[in-house]
């Protein structure tokens, strides 16, 4: 700054003071594209990194906590990370990033009870269909189909697979069951075998 000084005998001086350096404004900042991008129901299932560049017009930047790129973790339905940038004039400022949907648990499953059940014998001669309940505590399940042996054969079971909004995926065995289709069959055989007008005059034993 300059001045002037005047004496009592109306004399005057201008005098300059020394330079300063004087930065107000805290630096600031512009978040990139965060990676991997989100799936197409706007969930990520790892981690997040996010870029940013910091910026101060006047003094410059001297600090960022944590430096760039940002690393999101954890899981849930809004996470963030916070950035605290400081100049060189001293001035801070915290900047928060945009908000993240994060699940990285895949989802469960629980099979109910099978129908038709199995006789005394612990044999179906029809398919079985096994219902079931999935369930996933954040971003939630994904359709599915139901498992439904359908084969005939002993320890016969299929398997199901759930994925959630975030594509975690899990795959779940139903129990065994043992399925037999087709009926039995039988192969006889006369004794004596009919003369040539297909009449027997004895009596006949069938064997079979």
């Amino acid at each position: 700054r300059t001045g002037i000084v005047f004496d009592l005998a109306g004399n005057q001086a201008t005098f300059t003071s020394p330079a300063f350096k004087i930065d107000r404004t805290p630096p600031g900042i512009v978040f990139g594209t965060a990676s991997p991008a989100a799936n197409a129901n706007g969930w990520n299932k790892s981690d997040i990194t996010l870029p940013f560049t910091a910026s101060d017009d006047l003094s410059g930047v001297a600090a960022t906590s944590p430096s760039a790129p940002l690393v999101i973790g954890g899981e849930g339905a809004g996470l963030t990370a916070t950035v605290t940038l400081t100049d060189v004039a001293g001035n801070s400022a915290s900047y928060t990033s945009p908000a993240f949907k994060v699940d990285r648990t895949p989802p469960v499953l629980v099979f109910g009870a099978a129908s038709p059940a199995a006789n005394v014998n612990g044999w179906n001669n029809t398919a079985v269909n096994v219902p079931f309940t999935a369930s996933d505590a954040l971003s939630g399940i994904a359709p599915a189909s139901p498992a439904s042996p359908a084969t005939e054969g002993t320890a016969i079971s299929k398997t199901v697979t759930i994925t959630d909004l975030a594509d975690n995926t899990a795959t779940f065995t139903t129990p065994a069951f043992n399925i037999d289709l087709t009926p039995p069959s039988l192969s006889a055989l006369a004794s004596p075998a009919a003369n040539g007008n297909g009449w027997n005059n004895t009596t006949v034993t069938v064997a079979f």
